[in-house]
């Protein structure tokens, strides 16, 4: 949005990598068109991958508990961080501007399926993002190939979060709960672009992993992506392939 090319470093980071920018309200229809528009004129056609990193809850930053939420503030949290995502959905499967066995992922967080206290309403809206990833994923995988599915990221301290009142005492809880830990920013990067947007499990571009909600932050996907790393995809056998494809880690 203009806010955040104001407050943040958005700016430098487009210097850094070359990039354009587009100020863009994620729950406007008129903004996101204009975004898909803007991005296949740039790259000369459809593009290969979407990411979905949006949420904030006025409820979590006013200290509002769940039992005594402001439901326009309630309303806002969803639509902000989760109705933003059918809408990027929609807007790009209506523009047809991801290519063939392109990828969208959304960035959700355990609380979607766990009771994290303090989380607050922002649980609901990463239980209905991973949904979305669902229902959308299926009619995006069936007509166009394209596949759809959401990380479970450990909590990090990012700009928006480090306001937080008692974010401190969450990624503690998250460290100590976790077999190895939590899972750092940089962890999270490196398996968004090699879990989905190159190759996990299967051929790049044609991987068919979708509608998965998948956990980067606990013992075993470590163990399983650590040991997927040393097998060379052409050695996979179909059975395995099989069976990928309809995996979905929980903790």
């Amino acid at each position: 949005t203009p806010a955040a090319l104001r407050f943040g470093s958005l700016k430098a980071l487009a210097e850094k990598t070359n990039s354009e920018i587009v100020a863009a309200d994620a729950t406007n229809l008129e903004d996101l068109n204009a975004v898909f528009t803007r991005a296949m004129e740039k790259f000369g056609g459809q593009i290969d991958f979407v990411l979905h990193a949006i949420g904030m809850s006025l409820n979590v930053r006013k200290n509002r508990s769940y039992d005594d939420v402001d439901y326009n503030y309630y309303t806002k949290t969803m639509d902000i961080s989760a109705f933003s995502f059918h809408k990027i959905l929609q807007t790009a499967y209506k523009l047809d501007a991801i290519k063939e066995w392109g990828s969208v992922v959304a960035l959700s967080y355990v609380a979607g399926q766990r009771t994290f206290y303090r989380y607050n309403d922002m649980a609901d809206a990463k239980a209905l993002l991973e949904s979305i990833a669902r229902s959308f994923g299926y009619i995006y995988g069936r007509d166009r190939k394209v596949r759809v599915n959401t990380i479970s990221q450990s909590p990090t301290l990012t700009t928006a979060g480090s306001g937080v009142k008692g974010i401190d005492n969450l990624m503690d809880y998250s460290d100590r709960m976790s077999p190895l830990g939590n899972a750092t920013a940089e962890d999270c990067k490196i398996f968004t672009t090699t879990a989905d947007s190159l190759q996990w499990v299967c051929r790049k571009r044609q991987c068919t992993f979708t509608m998965q909600a998948l956990s980067w932050k606990n013992l075993w996907i470590k163990i399983i992506y650590q040991q997927l790393l040393q097998i060379k995809t052409s050695a996979i056998s179909n059975n395995l392939k099989r069976t990928f494809r309809f995996f979905q880690l929980v903790i």
